[in-house]
């Protein structure tokens, strides 16, 4: 029993030692931790919608999900972070609209929001980090309009 122990536990160590060991460089790391975050965040909603029988969502989530999870897995390959942070904030915001909309985790969408500001920060510098900042709060601003409007179309 102890010898299975042993295995899995190394197992489990190799794999985080793969993906936040000191050989990947800051923003690699800094990326892995948010598309796992978004991966596990994606898995939630879909199992939500299923669950709600909303089948169109949680078709849509499952979608972003399968498509974080290639992202993530061609990224970890060769290793190259810049093209795929920029589609993996482009799916972030995807699936923040779905969570907003759709799904019963409205209430940590501000979380999710400071969480993808602070990514954009982290993983870009320069021209590059302004320019997707603006985008981004633009975005933001406009689903938390169009959320208070529905919550108040709602009522």
């Amino acid at each position: 029993m102890s010898n299975l122990y042993n295995k899995i536990s190394k197992l489990i160590e190799t794999k985080i030692d793969k993906l936040f060991g000191q050989d990947r460089t800051l923003n690699h790391r800094i990326y892995n931790i948010e598309t796992i975050s978004l991966i596990v965040l994606l898995f939630i909603a879909t199992i939500i919608t299923l669950l709600q029988q909303r089948i169109e969502v949680s078709i849509i989530a499952f979608i972003c999900l399968v498509v974080q999870c290639i992202f993530f897995a061609i990224c970890n390959s060769n290793r190259k972070v810049n093209i795929y942070s920029v589609l993996t904030i482009i799916f972030m915001n995807i699936s923040l609209g779905i969570l907003a909309r759709f799904t019963v985790i409205q209430g940590i969408v501000g979380l999710y929001i400071i969480m993808a500001l602070l990514y954009t920060i982290l993983l870009f510098s320069g021209k590059k980090r302004i320019l997707i900042l603006i985008i981004e709060t633009i975005y933001y601003l406009f689903l938390i309009i169009y959320m208070l409007i529905y919550s108040y179309v709602n009522l």
